[in-house]
């Protein structure tokens, strides 16, 4: 089977470069720290004031569409300039498509945040998306309209971007959580529009009420039973490995900050 998870990292664990060379994953992602492990996708996020998607800034911004998409940009060029190894970009997270607003201005945003990031780093790639679990709405639930929208604000990118979770048990609700992606590639087929690869960015469990930011671990969910958590990455694995189109999964977190340690995997677990 051809490995494509790697790992999501806030404060690289040491075993990164190791693990990713055992595994055979093809690469991580960073906030924050970007270590240079050599690897094809070395996935940065940018996180600033002006991405913020919990404060309401970042769908302010969308809301703005072509407008919106320089005060993104150009917050993250310092950190882009100062990690020239890092060869792919996502400069927000988790956009409120299910808002009016952020849906009308997410095509013009993306495509303007494409033309910018071109123009500056002709040699790097950028990442859209970063669309949460459950989402985008399915064909059924609002004629196509959420997947219309992000397949056109994908055009020209170099990638993807998606989050997948599950509350309880990765193996359960496939298509409707783990995989969800495939909807949005079936989308793209019918209506004959390519997309690029998918990356899925975020992937673990996650349940609503717990205190790290509202929201509990595996830790808490599974009660530390690591065997049981592993059992389902391998089974997210297999999944992904059906689908040529996803190059790069991230399990959800080595080495994290305090506020998310219910999430946290360590070199132990990684190995």
């Amino acid at each position: 089977m051809n490995n494509v998870v790697g790992v999501h990292t806030q404060i690289p664990p040491e075993c990164l470069s190791e693990y990713t060379n055992r595994s055979g994953a093809p690469g991580y992602k960073g906030i924050g720290h970007y270590p240079d492990i050599g690897a094809k996708y070395q996935i940065g996020r940018c996180v600033n004031g002006e991405n913020n998607e919990l404060d309401g800034t970042l769908a302010a911004h969308i809301s703005h569409g072509f407008h919106g998409a320089a005060p993104v940009f150009y917050a993250c060029v310092e950190e882009i300039d100062k990690n020239p190894h890092m060869t792919h970009w996502l400069l927000y997270n988790e956009p409120p498509i299910w808002e009016e607003r952020v849906l009308n201005g997410f095509v013009a945003f993306n495509q303007e945040l494409i033309r910018l990031f071109r123009l500056r780093y002709p040699n790097k790639k950028i990442l859209v998306g970063a669309i949460n679990t459950g989402h985008p709405k399915l064909v059924t639930e609002d004629g196509g309209r959420q997947m219309d929208v992000i397949s056109r604000a994908m055009e020209y990118a170099d990638g993807y971007s998606c989050h997948a979770y599950h509350p309880l048990d990765l193996r359960s609700d496939v298509e409707v959580l783990l995989c969800r992606y495939r909807h949005l590639h079936n989308y793209c087929v019918s209506v004959g529009r390519p997309h690029p690869p998918f990356f899925i960015l975020e992937l673990g469990i996650d349940a609503p009420g717990g205190p790290w930011h509202g929201h509990y671990g595996w830790r808490e969910v599974l009660k530390e039973n690591w065997p049981l958590y592993r059992d389902m990455l391998i089974f997210a694995a297999q999944e992904f490995a059906k689908d040529d189109y996803v190059v790069l999964a991230t399990i959800y977190l080595t080495h994290p900050s305090y506020d998310w340690i219910g999430f946290e995997i360590n070199c132990d677990q990684m190995m």
